[in-house]
Parts: structure tokens; C-alpha cells; sequence
């Protein structure tokens, strides 16, 4: 899907360098990872639920998503990390979970780059 919409992004300007990010979800595999590094996507983009619009399939818990992430790390892949504080102070604390869950993973592998948009 990102391919599609990559190529259709250069047909209509060829001259502008797209760096397309694939979602982070259930369904990604590290086979996936391995595939879109080669065909030139740059990161993976994870929204935490109910942070932002449309956020209501966003990530709960990363650590299943460990293994995603030694693929990223392998191909050298970008995780993006949508960085929205929420609004309601009742889903603050579920956002410190969020983010606790990604911490454990980064103290022991701390080759995965990190954009926080």
C-alpha cells in the first residue's frame, strides 16, 4: 500500500525525495520490515490509542511489537513515535504505560533510531 501510494506520489512530481513510513500494527511481521527496507521505505509510524484522531487502533502495549523492532534495527528502519500529550488527564497515566512498554525495549537494544513527531 505505501508503494502504491509512493509511486503515485512520483508521478506527479519526480522531483521531490518521499520517504515513506509503513503503520504500526497487528498485522506487520519483521518479513514485512525486511521487504519495505528493500523497496525503500524509511520507518514505521506508531500512534498510542486514543492520543490523537482517529488514534482509536493505535498501540496499547509494544512490548509484542519487540520483535518488529530488532527487524527495524536490522534494516535500519526509523520508528516514528507520535508524540501528543492527550488532553484528558484520565488517559495520561495509559500514555506513561504506553511509553514505559517501548523504554524496556530500548535498554537493550539501543541500535533502533527514533523520531518523535
Amino acid at each position: 500500500m505505501a508503494l502504491n501510494y509512493w509511486n503515485e506520489l512520483k508521478s506527479l512530481d519526480n522531483g521531490i525525495e518521499y520517504l515513506m513510513t509503513l503503520y504500526l500494527n497487528q498485522d506487520l511481521t519483521p518479513q514485512e520490515i525486511e521487504k519495505a527496507a528493500k523497496c525503500g521505505i524509511k520507518g514505521v509510524k506508531s500512534y498510542p490509542r486514543g492520543v490523537t484522531t482517529n488514534s482509536e487502533n493505535g498501540i496499547e502495549d509494544y512490548e509484542i511489537y519487540y520483535p518488529i523492532f530488532e527487524a527495524m534495527q536490522q534494516h535500519d528502519l526509523v520508528l516514528n513515535l507520535h508524540g501528543e500529550i492527550p488532553s484528558d488527564n484520565n488517559k495520561v497515566s495509559d500514555n506513561i504505560k504506553i511509553r514505559r512498554s517501548i523504554l524496556i525495549f530500548l535498554k537493550k537494544n539501543k541500535k533502533i533510531r527514533i523520531f518523535v513527531s
